[in-house]
């Protein structure tokens, strides 16, 4: 051994050790980033569940409103009299529309409900059509259509005004519903021969009965048939 004195780093001779610079993290600059994306999923997952909801809601609103019976629905079984509208059919008929007819609502229902009878059309008898009434406003008379869904009754409206076409009465759609929810006329116009049309071909002697009046009125519970002048 030569004796001399063995001389030591630095960082051993002042007994510390080097400061260690710290390492720059890969992902703090992309930190915001990350942040504002769950952000914006969470906006967006928030958005989809609200409009799911809104969504969800609106068809149960409509559900619920269609399956409520309609406002102004006459009573079934009203107590008239269907031999009366008979009997207009028949003079009618022999005057040649010369005389007036005036009949009641419930007359006239009574009648629908003979010259209707219920019929299925689905699924063995579960969906079926179970008649149709009338119910007549000032100016207006509203037809309604009674359906049985698996049991349960749902009703077609329509309301139509009467006017005089080329001596002849003629009818204009005025809009309808399904149960209470209301269909605009434009809409109904393209919808009542699919709700009214098979039942409006069936009333082959009625429209030829009508046809040799020259107008139709409607009055609160009356309907008149206006002979030619």
């Amino acid at each position: 051994m030569s004796g001399k004195p063995i001389k030591l780093p630095a960082e051993k001779e002042s007994g510390g050790s080097a400061p260690v610079k710290p390492k720059a993290s890969k992902g703090s600059p992309k930190a915001p980033a990350v942040s504002f994306e769950k952000f914006d999923s969470a906006v967006r997952h928030f958005l989809n569940r609200l409009v799911g909801v809104v969504i969800a809601g609106f068809f149960f609103g409509c559900l619920v409103t269609i399956c409520q019976p309609p406002e102004k629905l006459p009573l079934p079984h009203s107590g008239g009299n269907a031999l009366a509208v008979m009997q207009a059919i028949a003079q009618a008929k022999a005057s040649r529309g010369s005389d007036v007819a005036e009949l009641s609502e419930a007359d006239v229902n009574d009648y629908l409900a003979q010259r209707t009878a219920p019929r299925g059309f689905l699924l063995d008898n579960l969906c079926r059509f179970d008649g149709v009434m009338v119910s007549f406003q000032p100016k207006m008379c509203l037809v309604f259509s009674r359906y049985s869904i698996f049991g349960y009754p749902i009703y077609l409206s329509g309301r139509y005004s009467a006017r005089d076409e080329f001596g002849r009465p003629a009818f204009d759609n005025r809009g309808g519903a399904i149960g209470r929810l209301a269909i605009a006329p434009v809409f109904m116009g393209i919808a009542q021969y699919p709700f009214f049309g098979e039942l409006w071909n069936g009333f082959g002697i009625e429209r030829e009965t009508l046809n040799r009046f020259r107008g139709v009125e409607f009055e609160q519970g009356v309907v008149r048939l206006v002979p030619e002048q």
